[in-house]
């Protein structure tokens, strides 16, 4: 069990991941949208 943790440890935290500001910049919009259509929403049913 002690291994399959570690294991486990090690996949979770010793994956480093590159992501670039453009890519970034996308999913940040991408947010901006989704709340703001969520807000219209609520807003709808008040």
């Amino acid at each position: 069990m002690r291994k399959a943790f570690d294991l486990r440890q090690k996949s979770d935290y010793e994956v480093y991941a590159k992501i670039d500001r453009e890519t970034v910049k996308e999913l940040i919009g991408k947010a901006e949208e989704l709340l703001e259509e969520v807000k219209k929403i609520i807003s709808k049913t008040r």
